[in-house]
């Protein structure tokens, strides 16, 4: 693994006493990796059984529990997530500009382009106006409810991912990358911590079956 390389060097150089600490770093990561694998996996349909699609707050909860159990570091995530499907991005990328809500309508009417954004808007009451995913380990964003955006009329499929990012994205700087046939675009909203009055958040027996059944299927994989 490229850590390990970078930590310690080739693996014919070190000394008898490095050895043992560096499988324990491989044990941990290839634990994280499998957990983060299953969780991909096995999450979300747990979740959806008792939430809707829309329930970022209810998802990141899930997962922190779980990457809890497992002893991975984790947190909550404030970001705002931008959506685009193959149309709309060509268009962009040939120069055409941002277009207005107008001329948003003719794109989709022209060829389907086609965007949906999650954790735009302001404050409505009841309703937190942002977006929630998990941070690990300082480098990895993993977000189990993005399948919301789901628009199969507009080509616009996903599934849970994890990517990496780095610091400058945690400081503010977008992060853009390819999901399907999608271009995302996340942004940090540092300090937006509205969901934490949610009753999804605060009310973890809601959730106890769903982590539960998603341990039993991850552990299974282990």
């Amino acid at each position: 693994m490229p850590e390990i390389a970078v930590l310690f060097g080739s693996r014919s150089k070190l000394d008898s006493d490095l050895q043992p600490t560096i499988f324990v770093v491989e044990s941990v990561m290839k634990t994280t990796e499998a957990v983060l694998q299953g969780l991909l996996k096995y999450a979300r349909p747990e979740i959806l059984k008792e939430f809707r699609a829309d329930s970022c707050i209810a998802s990141t909860a899930v997962g922190l529990d779980i990457l809890m159990h497992y002893g991975i570091l984790a947190e909550p995530f404030p970001v705002r997530t931008l959506i685009f499907n193959e149309p709309f991005t060509s268009r962009l990328e040939n120069g055409q500009g941002w277009p207005t809500g107008q001329q948003v309508r003719v794109w989709t009417e022209e060829d389907g382009s086609y965007s949906v954004g999650i954790g735009v808007g302001t404050q409505q009451p009841n309703k937190w106006a942002g977006y929630l995913a998990i941070l690990v380990e300082k480098r990895l964003l993993l977000d189990l409810s993005i399948d919301q955006a789901t628009r199969p009329q507009y080509n616009m499929m996903l599934e849970p991912l994890c990517v990496e990012i780095d610091e400058q994205f945690i400081s503010g700087s977008p992060k853009v990358f390819k999901a399907g046939q999608c271009v995302v675009r996340v942004d940090a909203l540092l300090g937006n911590e509205g969901y934490t009055s949610s009753p999804d958040w605060l009310f973890a027996g809601r959730r106890r079956k769903i982590v539960a059944n998603t341990l039993r299927l991850i552990q299974g994989e282990l």
